[in-house]
């Protein structure tokens, strides 16, 4: 895909974004930039999964949407989404592609394009699973403590947001797969990344973001794409 083409993508879906007000004007704006900087990478990988967590983020928070209102598992503002959550969730794999780029990791550009991949599969897989969860998950306990919490509470996981959550995590490696690579190495490496990202994020939601404050939640999203590059990288 030229560059051409991929800026008349995002462009498109930036659009499309603001048409539904999925996300605001700033956050989309910033969610061109850290593309742009995805972009450095060797291949389309990181790209591709960064549409694909927009798009698919952005879907399921509107799936369920009465459902999670009753239940009291909706998002704030329709889950319209703004700079602060672009940046918790597309930083770390924006800077693993500068990072890979300049040299800063061991293994190169190849080793940051991984990295932002797993990433970006962390931040989609917690995110599907908290939206699939809060719609079709029976009642949530805690990764903890296994005790019954309300819908929406951090840290709290149901059957079907884990399901969900691998899901996601798996279809991140496939796509991340199709672009190059060791087929089977990189999904299994991408899924996992995104998987594990998803598991800290919970367990964070229900020890340390409660005293973060009201950054408390980017601040875990920061961490969970943390943990997903991490793991793509050992």
């Amino acid at each position: 895909m030229t560059v051409f083409l991929e800026w008349t993508l995002l462009l498109v879906l930036g659009g499309v974004a603001l048409a539904t007000r999925a996300v605001t004007l700033p956050g989309v704006v910033a969610g061109l930039v850290l593309a742009a900087a995805l972009m450095v990478a060797p291949g389309p990988g990181p790209l591709a999964l960064f549409v694909l967590f927009v798009v698919a983020g952005s879907v399921s928070s509107r799936l369920g949407a009465d459902i999670k209102r009753r239940r009291g598992g909706a998002q704030e503002d329709g889950g319209r989404r703004g700079v602060e959550h672009a940046l918790a969730n597309g930083l770390v794999p924006a800077l693993m592609v500068l990072a890979g780029g300049w040299d800063l990791l061991p293994g190169g550009a190849a080793a940051g394009a991984l990295a932002a991949m797993g990433a970006l599969s962390a931040v989609l897989s917690d995110t599907v699973a908290g939206e699939w969860g809060a719609w079709l998950g029976g009642e949530p306990r805690s990764i903890l403590t296994g005790r019954l919490e309300p819908v929406g509470k951090d840290g709290a996981v149901s059957g079907a947001g884990l399901l969900a959550g691998l899901v996601a995590a798996a279809a991140a490696g496939l796509l991340a797969a199709t672009w190059g690579g060791p087929f089977v190495q990189v999904f299994v490496v991408v899924t996992a990344a995104g998987f594990a990202g998803n598991v800290v994020d919970s367990l964070l939601g229900a020890t340390l973001q409660p005293r973060l404050g009201p950054y408390g939640n980017s601040l875990v999203n920061v961490a969970c794409a943390l943990t997903g590059a991490l793991v793509a990288l050992l």
